[in-house]
């Protein structure tokens, strides 16, 4: 058996030219190269040198690589007026931007005087249901008629108006079959809606104001279904359809009058819902609105398309923008989307 070299045993030295018979050790130690290996490419020594802990957010210099990313970020991003948002988007220039807010304000006119409508009569049978931050309900009564004068400047909770920007009155009659009673039940109604004042809505982002005279008239229908166990365990669900128009819609925007016509439709399903003592408002709306005018630019047509409550789309004299959430048409379009 071949011994191997300890510590302390001597090493037969390695003659400078060795001869056929003189053959390298086999395991030379770690202090000594092997001939027989290759050699390694020459290196310069490194000194010691301490640790260094880096911080969580990386080596030094890591920030400067990533606010050059966050500069390639930024400088991607369109340009102001130029939203590109995902879906049909087309860049929005300020005589677009313009002929939208003219639109705008029609719209939330007929829109916010819909929905106050259909709270009053849901509240008709259901107080607080609406409007309560918790309404307490003790049981149900809808009736098969009805009949409501709404405010459309009346605050909720806290003095924060229910239907903001909107102001004027409306009479809202509703006549229908009630089926069941109080511990479950349903009515179709038939509503009227009339402006008995004329009614305003003054977007609070554009400044536009518009005006639907005293006496305009739409109706809707409104399908309510109700569940009571006790004051902790009820549901309403309440589903309306409301066809409206044509309104002549007065608009004022900057410091230009405008007559717009307006029409379009809107369905929403709202959930009033407690089970356990905990209290959920919950629900959907979809609508195509639609306003055309002629001012000193020509005649304009100018339609919402409304798939969900951030999911709108804007065709505006052809071109179609969108969709957008309500902060986008804020801050994009300068609107204020109820």
């Amino acid at each position: 058996m071949r011994q191997h070299a300890g510590p302390d045993t001597p090493r037969r030295p390695v003659p400078s030219n060795p001869g056929p018979g003189d053959v390298p050790p086999q395991n030379p130690s770690p202090e000594e190269p092997n001939p027989a290996d290759p050699k390694p490419y020459p290196t310069r020594p490194v000194p010691d040198q301490p640790e260094i802990e880096y911080p969580p957010w990386g080596r030094r210099g890591s920030g400067a690589l990533r606010g050059a990313s966050l500069l390639v970020a930024v400088l991607a991003l369109p340009a102001c007026g130029e939203p590109q948002l995902g879906g049909t988007t087309t860049s929005i220039n300020a005589e677009e931007r313009g002929t939208i807010q003219k639109a705008s304000a029609p719209v939330m006119t007929a829109e916010l005087a819909t929905q106050a409508a259909g709270d009053a009569v849901v509240e008709s049978g259901g107080p607080g249901l609406a409007s309560a931050v918790i309404p307490a309900i003790f049981g149900f009564n809808f009736q098969g008629s009805v009949n409501r004068p709404v405010d459309l400047g009346v605050t909720g909770a806290g003095g924060i108006p229910r239907y903001p920007g909107a102001a004027g009155h409306l009479s809202v009659l509703a006549g229908g079959v009630v089926a069941g009673g109080g511990g479950s039940g349903s009515v179709n109604y038939l509503v009227t809606v009339t402006a008995t004042s004329d009614l305003t809505f003054t977007d609070s982002e554009s400044g536009d104001v518009a005006t639907v005279a005293s006496g305009a008239r739409w109706t809707c229908t409104l399908r309510i279904d109700w569940t009571f166990v006790d004051v902790n365990n009820w549901s309403v669900t309440a589903q309306s359809s409301a066809a409206v128009g044509p309104l002549s819609v007065q608009a004022v925007h900057l410091s230009e009058t405008i007559a717009a016509e307006l029409s379009g439709s809107r369905q929403k399903t709202a959930r009033y819902e407690k089970f356990s003592g905990l209290f959920v408002r919950s629900g959907s709306v979809t609508a195509d609105w639609e306003a055309a005018w002629t001012d000193g630019g020509g005649n304009h047509l100018v339609t919402f398309r409304v798939s969900g409550p951030d999911a709108i789309t804007i065709t505006a004299d052809g071109a179609v923008h969108g969709p957008f959430s309500r902060a986008e048409l804020q801050v994009l379009l300068r609107l204020r989307w109820e």
